[in-house]
């Protein structure tokens, strides 16, 4: 695939790189020229360009931090911006990161455009500033030793975003979509929001807030690792816990007891749980009372947290103090050893009830360690024994209703203290 820059930078100028690797083993000798076509077509050899190398601590780390930046950029976003200039600044702001990045070798071609070095591992990343009249045109290539061809690499062969697939960095499709994304959201917005408000959806729009809890907070566990989290998707998420009333309805059930229909379900596993949002999905679908390309589901950790913090850095939705917890919550000192109907306690500054207590409620994740680093819409672990549960409940102390409080638990499991809340949202 031919790499334009005419897309960033409208050069009248094409490089090329081509590498070679020698040897074998740990340590290979990478050789290469670094050539310009000029506009009549012929070869300019470019002397004394400047060419960074970074391992594969350095690669993860460009990676992490681009895709903080970018979701800072969509988060950002008002919907006013053209696709060139968000791309343009995602491309700057890549290239900011790379030069704050450390690197573990930096050469320079000779007077033909010719450079190598040694390189420890299978896998680097290379990085050049090119000088061409007024124009400054950037090059990035992701090398991996172990699958290089006998004539070499050119850089010319893909576009210098497609970096080896998602997990190593993001590709330009990637950036273009996630934008397209957030303005659909942002028109979406005006003519969904009243509709789904009617529904007791709350729309929350996308953020950052610090997930976990400081060291030295108040009852703070050792999982609670204090971290920062981008979130990129708007969702809404129900005002309340999923009703008795709600779930009669989707399953069709008759056969009912009218005095609980608002108290919120409970002894409902993970399994079910999202059994219904399916189902529940589809009948909205089919009724044509949901967004295209939205579903109901549980919601991550992240979003929970994110929603029930509402803003706050707090250990509760309402500050420090957990004498205020029963202007807020059904836990254990005051539940009466039930749950209680649902929107019976204050709600959050977002307007969402019973975040803390009454039920403690389903999310997506598997049950994992926190990163220690900022992330991106994070999904939990990938596999696990436990599905997350968070909020506590009516039997739950008032500790175990902190809004960074966690708990893992076998997914097929059914109580008497847990229920889950629906997130209306992009699938995961």
């Amino acid at each position: 695939m031919k790499f334009s820059f005419g897309l960033f930078l409208n050069l009248l100028v094409v490089g090329i790189i081509v590498l070679l690797a020698f040897g074998c083993g740990s340590e290979e000798t990478i050789k290469g020229s670094l050539r310009f076509l000029n506009s009549n077509g012929e070869e300019v050899p470019q002397v004394g360009v400047s060419i960074k190398v970074f391992d594969k601590d350095g690669i993860v780390a460009i990676r992490r931090k681009s895709r903080v930046v970018l979701g800072e950029q969509i988060i950002q976003l008002n919907g006013e911006e053209s696709s060139s200039e968000f791309v343009k600044k995602s491309f700057t702001n890549l290239f900011d990161i790379i030069s704050s990045t450390p690197f573990v070798d930096e050469i320079e071609t000779d007077d033909a455009g010719l450079f190598e070095f040694s390189f420890n591992g299978d896998e680097f990343l290379i990085a050049v500033d090119l000088v061409a009249g007024d124009k400054t045109p950037k090059w990035l290539k992701l090398v991996r030793v172990s699958s290089h061809k006998p004539k070499g690499i050119d850089l010319n062969a893909g576009n210098q975003l497609n970096l080896g697939g998602s997990e190593d960095f993001l590709t330009l499709t990637e950036i273009e979509n996630q934008f397209k994304r957030r303005l659909d959201e942002l028109t979406l917005l005006a003519e969904w929001k009243p509709k789904l408000e009617l529904q007791n959806l709350i729309y929350v729009s996308p953020g950052k807030f610090f997930m976990g809890s400081q060291e030295g907070s108040a009852f703070r566990n050792q999982d609670e690792i204090y971290h920062e989290v981008t979130i990129t998707n708007s969702f809404w998420m129900g005002k309340y816990e999923v009703t008795n009333e709600r779930w009669n309805q989707v399953w069709e059930i008759t056969d009912f007891n009218s005095s609980e229909q608002k108290l919120p379900v409970s002894q409902v596993s993970h399994g079910k749980a999202q059994a219904f949002c399916w189902k529940f999905t589809e009948s909205e679908r089919e009724a044509g009372n949901i967004p295209p390309g939205f579903i109901y589901r549980l919601p991550t950790e992240a979003e929970w947290e994110y929603a029930c913090r509402a803003g706050t850095s707090s250990v509760f939705s309402f500050g420090d103090e957990p004498a205020s917890l029963s202007n807020f919550a059904w836990h254990k000192s005051e539940s009466r050893g039930d749950r209680q109907p649902v929107g019976s306690k204050s709600p959050n500054e977002w307007g969402f009830h019973d975040m803390h207590g009454n039920l403690y409620e389903w999310c997506f994740d598997w049950y994992g360690e926190y990163r220690s680093f900022s992330v991106v819409n994070p999904l939990g672990a990938l596999s696990g024994k436990g599905r997350v549960l968070r909020g506590g409940s009516y039997t739950s102390e008032g500790f175990q209703c902190r809004s960074s409080f966690r708990y893992p638990l076998t997914p097929i499991t059914r109580a008497f203290n847990i229920g889950f809340r629906l997130v209306l949202g992009r699938p995961l």
